[in-house]
Parts: C-alpha cells; structure tokens; sequence
C-alpha cells in the first residue's frame, strides 16, 4: 500500500451507569462496548480517541456523580485491545479526580500500553516534556492535544503553582479568580441588582454558560505557540492537532473554537481535530488542497446522550469515524472519509455499545425501523461532509473529499 490510513473518533466516554452494566464476576468488562469497532478499527493504521474520563485501578475512585467522572482500567484496556492505541487526554474532564487523577490515569495508560498525550505528570514549564511522535506505516506523525478548561468550576480542581502544566490549557480554568468563584458559588443568593450590573458591566461573559466562557490568558498561548514550535522543529512528517473546545450540543462551532482552528491552522498544523460539543459537526475543507483540513467535532463515540439520557433531539447517539488517507511519499491527504456510528443500548442495561449504522441497516427487519436509520445515517453523513447525500446512497463509509475532486 502506498498510503496510510488514520482514523478519528468522538469522546470515548464512560459515564455512571456503564459501571453496573458492565460489571463482572472478576471486576469489569467493557468489552462489549467496543467488540463492534474491531473490525473498522483493524483497517486502520493507527485509531486516535478522545479519552473523556480519568483512568484509575482504585475502585474507590471511580464515578459516583452524573458529571464527574473516573473509570476502572478495564475500560482503557478493552478500548486498547480494540484496537484504539492512541488517545488524547487534555479535556474538560480530565482533571475529575484532582493532581493524583492525573497520575493514575498516565500510570494506567502507560501500563497498557496506550500512546497519550495531553496530561503530564510533569506540572512545571521548566522540566523537559518529549513531544508525542508516533511512527505509522513509515510516516512520523505528531501528535498534540490541548483543552479549552478542565470544569473547575464545577469539580473545584484547580491546578496549584507547582501542578500549573500537568494539563495543556488554550486558556485559564474556569473562574480563575477567588471572586469570581465566590459569586458564582453563590449565585443563587446574590441580589439581583448585583447580577443585573455584572451583566451589565460583562454583557458577553454573562450572556454564556460558564462553560463557554473566556479566561483569557497570554501565558497559556504563548506557551501553546512554543509547543507547536517545538513539535515542528522535531521535523515529523505531519501534525494532528486535538482540539478540545466548545459548548454543550450546540449545531454550529462558536466563535472561540474557530478562532483556534484558525490559529493552529496559521501555525502550519496540518491536520485539526475537534470534540466537546457531544454531536457531530461538519469538517472545513477551506485548506484540503494546503494538505490542511479540520473536523470541528466527532460526536460522542460512546455515551448514553440521545440513548438514555436526555437529549433525544440532537441526534447525540450518534458519531462520526473520521478516517485520512495519507501518501506515504507525499505525506498529502489524498481522502477524507466519514462512517457513521451509532451508541445502542447494551442488552437490557443501562449500558450502550457503538455499532457502525450501516450494520444496523443491514441487520434491520422491520421496514420502518430501516427507513428511519438510513435517514439518520444520512443527515449525519450530509452534516460532516457538507453536502446532502441522498436517503438512497447508503455505504459503509463516504468520502467528504478525495484527491480529483472538482465540487
């Protein structure tokens, strides 16, 4: 073969309930989970995830509140044995369980033989961190995983002095400040002529959810800018990006995550990957004849949104696998794919297993039911590639572009 193919997935997410479904006799079991993938995942030179959870081997850790999380081991292995080897880790979960989840995680990733990068054990600037360069099918690849923050406004995690770089930040954590950490905390009983005048006096800040908004820090993107330099000065043949950034099930990109995009693309980063918002976006393809493309985000690649939880109008059940081919003498992007994927409940549990959606149509027998997944499967198809693609085309996996194509 004289290509490569490297494929990218949404959030591989382990949420609450997982733990009871999955659970065995001798621990836990998420096989499962992925046993479907494994033969997409096989095609594959190399399978990148975003790992939206910490990693322990404690079970006294592991999650207990709807958003905060923490994972056995045996979810990371079964992703690993699977297929999935390398996962990016800076997200807004990553810090769930404070300085020691981080430990724990890279321990338990490093164990099983995960590539990671994103979280370091390492928390100041000064000490030397190696840039993650993997080799795949003779074309070295960089890797590189930043997040927008890390919910410490809602864990209460935030990173001391010496700890200030374990997690690669766009930006400050949420809050950053004691006061305003004070006020949100209490939010509920501040007057409201207080909370009309900070409106007032921060109209855009006030206007989003904390999650979504601005702790700009010339710091933290002056470091970022450093990290890229870094990563090119080791000369791999290309770099993909993990971008980390956005809303909660929003249908567009925001502002900020455009402005990253556009900055990372500025720095001559080839590839851009985008998660966070839980649904499937589309992909920018402004820069494909540049060898630059961006996928503003995956979806969720396993979770309960939209199969068990709320919401069930966003279509968050569903994911996107999104595969680059890549000459190996060139090093160009000759082809973009798109197989669509769908979170389905596990048994009669509270679990959900990903399956690709052209094999559930294939599987399906009650007429309306099949109708209704190639509609789905196509909406999906249409919104990551950009153009509509009609109910009657249905295929294992679509190409969003290809080398020679004039649209």
């Amino acid at each position: 073969m004289d290509q490569i193919k490297i494929t990218f997935l949404g959030d591989v997410m382990c949420q609450g309930p997982f733990l009871k479904a999955f659970c065995s006799e001798d621990g836990y079991d998420f096989g499962p989970v992925f046993a479907q993938m494994k033969e997409v995942f096989s095609e594959s030179d190399l399978v990148v995830g975003n790992l939206e959870t910490p990693i322990t081997d404690d079970y006294e850790e592991l999650t207990k509140e709807r958003y905060c999380f923490c994972s056995p081991k045996e979810f990371a292995r079964a992703a690993y044995d699977a297929g999935i080897t390398c996962v990016s880790t800076a997200n807004n979960h990553c810090m769930d369980r404070g300085r020691k989840g981080i430990s724990d995680t890279i321990r338990c990733l490093d164990e099983i033989g995960f590539a990671h990068t994103g979280i370091f054990e390492k928390g100041r600037r000064e000490e030397r961190r190696e840039p993650l360069i993997l080799s795949v099918g003779g074309v070295s690849v960089g890797v590189m995983s930043y997040t927008y923050g890390t919910n410490a406004f809602s864990n209460h995690q935030y990173l001391k002095k010496g700890d200030r770089y374990c997690v690669n930040l766009f930006q400050n954590q949420e809050l950053p400040d004691p006061v305003s950490r004070f006020f949100f905390r209490r939010r509920k009983q501040i007057p409201g002529i207080l909370k009309k005048l900070y409106s007032l006096a921060n109209p855009v800040q006030a206007a989003l959810p904390v999650f979504e908004r601005r702790y700009p820090s010339k710091t933290r993107e002056r470091y970022l800018l450093e990290d890229v330099r870094g990563m090119k000065e080791r000369k791999p043949d290309l770099i993909l990006f993990c971008m980390h950034s956005g809303g909660q099930y929003n249908e567009e990109p925001n502002r900020y995550t455009r402005h990253l995009a556009s900055l990372l693309a500025g720095q001559g980063i080839q590839i851009v990957i985008g998660n966070h918002e839980h649904v499937v976006h589309g992909c920018d393809l402004s820069g494909i004849e540049r060898n630059q493309f961006t996928a503003w985000c995956l979806g969720n690649f396993s979770g309960l949104a939209g199969v068990t939880r709320e919401p069930f109008d966003k279509m968050s059940e569903y994911s996107v696998a999104c595969s680059l081919y890549i000459g190996k003498q060139d090093k160009r992007i000759r082809k973009v794919g798109c197989r669509v994927l769908k979170s389905v409940p596990y048994q009669d549990t509270q679990g959900a297993c990903t399956v690709p959606a052209y094999q559930l149509i294939q599987r399906e027998t009650e007429p309306e039911k099949r109708r209704q997944l190639i509609r789905d499967m196509t909406a999906v198809a249409s919104r990551f590639c950009g153009r509509q693609i009609s109910s009657a085309d249905i295929c294992d996996e679509y190409a969003a572009w290809e080398a020679g194509d004039t649209k």
